[in-house]
């Protein structure tokens, strides 16, 4: 079985130096299943998702990962380097508390949103938070005190896989 993975292209690629990773903003577009990444108004990456795939795409600083859902009623992702096509990790949904639990290469974070209306959620590790996301309407600000370009990307997958299921 082949599976197609839609091509991300990223026009006037920058790459994120020490420290610039306290501030990303994100836009999506209505109707549009790609959020973009942006730094100093230099595009930086995105992630494509789509409700109707089982898989989705993301890119950020010439690095690729696809987030594939293992089977159909699990509800966990894999999380893959498209450039090694190696596992890098995993992505378990708690529904009921809309969390997550993010294992990469052998690190847990937790996932979960930090208001009542979910414009503003957050990763945590040992119960510190420290990578947060602000949203307002289609377009938002990511705040991180971590240089992890694909933890920054688990937390934009999480949010959008849960939207699917409200």
């Amino acid at each position: 079985m082949i599976i197609e993975v839609p091509a991300v292209t990223v026009t006037n690629e920058v790459q994120l130096k020490k420290g610039e990773f306290k501030n990303i903003k994100w836009k999506r577009r209505i109707f549009s299943s790609t959020y973009e990444l942006f730094t100093n108004n230099s595009k930086i990456g995105e992630l494509n998702t789509s409700n109707f795939r089982s898989i989705s795409v993301g890119q950020i600083n010439n690095y690729s990962f696809k987030f594939q859902k293992k089977s159909f009623w699990r509800s966990e992702i894999e999380i893959v380097d498209l450039l090694h096509h190696t596992s890098l990790g995993s992505i378990k949904f708690k529904l009921l508390g809309y969390q997550a639990e993010i294992n990469l290469q052998g690190e847990k974070y937790v996932w979960k949103f930090e208001n009542f209306w979910r414009s503003k959620w957050a990763v945590y590790e040992n119960d510190f938070s420290i990578i947060n996301y602000y949203k307002k309407s289609f377009k938002g600000e990511i705040k991180s005190k971590k240089e992890n370009e694909l933890l920054l990307l688990c937390g934009l997958f999480v949010y959008n896989n849960l939207l699917k299921y409200q």
